[in-house]
């Protein structure tokens, strides 16, 4: 299952559970917990920060693509 059908699918759960949140969230919340079964609760602060900075550097890659598709679409 690639990252982007977790997301989507921990995002429809999240609305099931009446739990509004993005794909930012979904993805930290993803990664914070495969990390913390991976190491059985012991997540330091760097772990976290880093499952935070790189949810945020996808997330940002991900808006960048969705801009440059919408300004490809208005030029051709």
């Amino acid at each position: 299952m690639t990252l982007d059908d977790k997301i989507t699918f921990f995002r429809i759960a999240a609305n099931i559970a009446d739990i509004g949140i993005n794909d930012y969230h979904a993805d930290v919340l993803i990664h914070a917990y495969e990390s913390l079964l991976e190491k059985k609760g012991d997540c330091s602060l760097r772990d976290i920060a880093r499952i935070k900075a790189d949810a945020k550097n996808r997330a940002d890659a991900k808006n960048r693509s969705a801009l440059l598709d919408k300004v490809s679409e208005k030029i051709d």
